[in-house]
């Protein structure tokens, strides 16, 4: 069973254009936001999908730069945000799915260099299903876990996914380096 999906995913990678030599980094024992940080980013998050005419089930709030970012998490958190990137991002998003019964396909991106995400919720405890899946050529497909206020990155040529969503919102920071 292994080999076959080793097979798939690198049918993925091939299909997709995805870089096979390409990784993704996650570190979900160090926090990057504590429960505050992702608390203060969640109201955010929610008061604009709120007021907002479209009632998107998978509404993202774009936020102006880093000093909006700071003003919500702190100067430090968004420094240390920033550094993670190596100071390239030029787009902040908050992301607040109930996107149920639906997946994100693999796909890699094409609009962005680079892809930092924060999830600011738990899967498992505020939402279920919606698991980040990576496809790569040399591991098959991995799902790191994703804990609140960890922290992930990969490059624009590595593909990924997300699982279906089956209940609960999910919510996620995302810094990318758009093309």
């Amino acid at each position: 069973i292994y080999s076959e999906r080793l097979k798939l995913a690198k049918t993925i990678c091939h299909n997709l254009g995805a870089d096979p030599s390409a990784a993704f980094f996650a570190e979900h024992q160090a926090r990057v936001l504590d429960a505050r940080q992702c608390a203060a980013l969640i109201a955010l998050v929610d008061k604009a999908a709120a007021a907002s005419s479209h009632r998107d089930r998978d509404f993202k709030l774009y936020l102006s730069g880093d000093k909006a970012l700071a003003e919500v998490i702190g100067q430090q958190a968004t420094d240390d945000l920033c550094k993670r990137m190596g100071n390239t991002h030029n787009m902040l998003i908050i992301r607040r799915c109930t996107e149920y019964g639906r997946c994100i396909k693999f796909h890699i991106d094409e609009s962005a260099r680079k892809t930092l995400q924060v999830p600011l919720n738990s899967e498992g405890i505020d939402y279920e299903g919606g698991r980040l899946v990576f496809a790569t050529a040399d591991k098959g497909f991995e799902y790191p876990p994703r804990p609140a206020g960890s922290v992930t990155l990969h490059g624009g040529k590595v593909a990924h996914g997300v699982t279906k969503l089956v209940s609960g919102v999910r919510y996620s920071l995302f810094l990318l380096e758009h093309l």
